[in-house]
This record gives structure tokens, sequence and C-alpha cells, in this order.
């Protein structure tokens, strides 16, 4: 009877997403936060975010516009043979991505469908993370279910607009994941998140190589490799220019990671977009890694009483924390970069202090007020920036048909 119901409630709810989609979305988060049927709702919460990506209005320089422009150069190939002469004469490297533009163009989708899907996947992976870290701890003693509280903080710290970069977001929250499962004992998708991570962006493979100094280093070895890092802070330039020799001499893919380096620490390539949202987002994260400082060396002090498999998320905080200090000496773009990793990761490493190692009330009311602050003050950035310009208003009351057969005209782009 109980699953009759719940198929019923589902049923109800896909009826409203395609009459309403926002209506839809509205019920599936009051739901969430009553825990009622999770992993459906998580579904039904994507789906309506992949809806704002398809009606999304971007900024002209976005990444996002980059791609709509190859999508529609695409649809010129007519066939697989078009498309593969056109890999031999193109000098980006993303064949896979763009040979799925091409089937999408093929099926007869416009553009769009590239916000559509980039915004879902990344929202996907926002509430599974949620979801995952509300399984870990099951937090007590509310009215609210459990995924109501790291749902808040991720998304208040989300500009909603961050997935137009398309492979940087998802791959920082596929990384994260992965640090998950390691924490839950899943070593088979450890290692597949971890490799998804490292295909998806370039940037990181600096967290992978962290991590698995965190899995194989002793507490001895990770000291020395964090005290090494703040002290290479002083030789930042001189010590990327001689890594970016090093890749150029391996060639194939070292000769792309040193073609990146070059861009983005020596061109300034990347300097005019370190951080994607309001200031005051910026600010916020900021105050969480100044914050994980003390906190690291709190609980590195109860180190005893860690779980072995805490233990290696914890030494790869410290050596995170120390990269960013690194990063932090040359470029703000890696260190921005990095920061968007902390802030999500932060959120899982304050609760385990909470709630596996155990602190004083002040402390803990102290850190739980930080949570509220940051959280508020992060959903309050929504209404201080540019983040409104990229929302289609007819979204909020149209079908899910009129929404598929709407376009975007480039002449609704803004500027900055």
């Amino acid at each position: 009877m109980e699953n009759k119901f719940r198929w019923l409630a589902r049923l109800f709810i896909v009826i409203i997403f395609v009459f309403c989609p926002f209506l839809s979305f509205l019920l599936s988060t009051l739901l969430l936060i009553k825990g009622i049927d999770l992993k459906f709702n998580i579904l039904i919460g994507a789906l309506c975010w992949g809806l704002y990506g398809y009606l999304f209005i971007p900024e002209v320089t976005m990444d996002i516009t980059r791609h709509y422009e190859m999508y529609d150069s695409l649809l010129g190939l007519l066939t697989f043979d078009d498309f593969l002469f056109w890999t031999t004469l193109s000098d980006k490297p993303d064949y896979v991505m763009y040979y799925i533009f091409w089937i999408f163009g093929k099926i007869g989708f416009t553009s769009q469908i590239i916000g559509f899907f980039s915004a879902f996947i990344m929202y996907f992976m926002l509430y599974y993370l949620a979801y995952d870290i509300s399984e870990i701890f099951n937090f007590k003693n509310s009215s609210i279910h459990s995924i109501s509280y790291p749902l808040i903080f991720f998304l208040a710290l989300t500009s909603p607009y961050w997935f137009s970069g398309i492979r940087q977001c998802n791959a920082i929250f596929l990384f994260i994941i992965a640090l998950m499962s390691y924490y839950k004992g899943s070593y088979k998708n450890t290692v597949v998140f971890l490799l998804g991570s490292v295909f998806l962006h370039f940037s990181i493979y600096p967290f992978v190589i962290l991590f698995l100094c965190a899995i194989f280093f002793s507490n001895l070895w990770i000291n020395v490799f964090a005290f090494v890092l703040i002290g290479s802070s002083f030789f930042f330039y001189q010590l990327l220019h001689a890594l970016s020799e090093v890749f150029l001499t391996v060639g194939g893919i070292g000769e792309v990671l040193s073609m990146k380096i070059d861009a983005y620490i020596f061109s300034g390539d990347g300097d005019d977009a370190i951080f994607v949202g309001p200031a005051l987002r910026w600010y916020l994260s900021w105050i969480l890694f100044f914050v994980s400082i003390p906190i690291c060396y709190y609980i590195n002090i109860k180190k005893s009483r860690l779980k072995s498999r805490f233990l290696v998320i914890h030494y790869f905080y410290i050596l995170l924390l120390s990269y960013m200090i690194f990063t932090l000496s040359g470029s703000l773009q890696l260190f921005s970069r990095t920061l968007d990793l902390m802030k999500y990761l932060f959120f899982f490493y304050v609760s385990y202090l909470i709630f596996q190692i155990g602190v004083g009330q002040k402390m803990k009311k102290m850190l739980i007020g930080l949570l509220v602050v940051v959280s508020v003050g992060g959903i309050y950035s929504l209404f201080i920036g540019n983040e409104g310009k990229t929302f289609y208003p007819e979204l909020l009351y149209m079908n899910l048909v009129d929404i598929l057969e709407t376009s975007v005209p480039r002449t609704m782009y803004w500027k900055v």
C-alpha cells in the first residue's frame, strides 16, 4: 500500500512538472525538507534546474556562449565522416564533448540543450552530495530532514550560473563524491569518480596527487609535505615555470598541461574571471578558508580519535590548505578554483568535528553559527549580483512544452 501511494505521489509530481515545472520544483523542495522520497525529488529538483539552464541568459563572455557557437557550427557537418574530417582540422582537444554536441544537433536540439544538461548534471551532483552527507551523519533533533542542512549551505555558496563553465564545476563535485566514497569504504567508486574528475578538467590533477599523498604518506611526511608547499610559495613562478618545461619535454598530455600552465599563470588568461558570483559570496568563502586553519589544527590534536578513513580526509585537508597558501602567492585563478573545492568540503569536515569527534557546547554553537551566517549571506548574494539577469522570468509559469519551444536570442545576452 505504501509503495502504491509513493508511485501515485510521483505521478502527481510528474504531471505538475509537465504543466508548471516551477511549481513542481517548490513541491519537490518541500518534500526534500520533510525527507519524503528523497532520490526521486532530487531528480525532479535537478531537472528543474536543468530547465533554468535551458533558458539561461548568459553574459556575453561566459564560456557557455563559445560552446553555443561551436554547437551551431557543428550543425553543418552532415555525416560522421564530415565530423571526423573536422576533428583533423580542429585544434580543440574536446572531441568527445563535441561529438555529443553533434549527436544532439542531428537529433534536432538547439544549442540550448547544452545549458540544460550542464545545469542538470551539476545540480544533480550537488543534491546528491548533500544527500550523501546527510546519510553519513544523520543529524538529529530537528523537525526537518538532515539533507536540508548541507543542501542550503551548498546552494548558498553556489552561484546559479556556475554550471556555465560546464566542466570545472562538475569535475569538482565528482572529486568530492570520490572523497565521500572513500570515506564510506567504496573504493571502486572512489577510483571511478577520481578518473572521471581528472578526465573532465585538468585542474583536478593537483587535488588527486594530494589525495594519493594523504592515502600513502604517514603523519610525519604529511607535515613535511605541507611545510614544503607553504615554503615553496616564495618560489611559485620559478617552480611552475620549471614544471611547465618538464611537461613540455614529456609530450602528449604533458604538452597540454604545459600549455595550460602557461595560459593561466604566465599569460594571465584566467585573471578576468577568478571567481563566479557576487563579491559577498567570495568573501564568505575566504572566511571559511581562514577558519579552516585553526579547525584543522584542533582536529590534528585529536587525530588519535579519528577513524582511519577520515584520517585520510583530514590529511588531504591539511595538504589542500597548504596548496591554497602556495597558489595564493602567485595565482588568484588557481586559488579561486581550489577555494571552490574547499568550501564544499568544509561542511563535511566541520560536521565530522561536531558530531563524531565532539566539541564543547560553546565551540559547537560557534561553528553552527558560522554555517548559518555563511548560508544566510550566500542566499543574500543572490539578490545583489548579476545572477538575476541570467533568469528567464517566464520560466516561473510556463509549461514544459512552451519552455522547450522557447529560444533565447543572442540579443538577450547581457554585459557586465
